[in-house]
């Protein structure tokens, strides 16, 4: 039961996020992918994109302060 609660948690979450990055520009989907699924530091991502390493740590506290209310994270 409790393996049931996790799961639905974890799909809720997935849903939230997919619904939001639909609102967002390529590159959103650009950082996350560098980051979270190729591992990348912040100092790398900001050399691929040409971006300061502040402007990617402001974008995802942005990004973790929109969704917060609607995932645990």
């Amino acid at each position: 039961l409790e393996q049931d609660s996790e799961l639905s948690e974890l799909t809720h979450n997935k849903k939230v996020i997919e619904m939001w990055l639909n609102g967002v520009e390529e590159e959103a989907h650009d950082v996350l992918a560098m980051h979270y699924g190729l591992r990348y530091t912040w100092y790398k991502i900001a050399l691929e994109l040409n971006k300061s390493v502040t402007a990617l740590q402001r974008w995802k506290r942005e990004f973790k302060s929109s969704i917060s209310q609607y995932v645990n994270i």
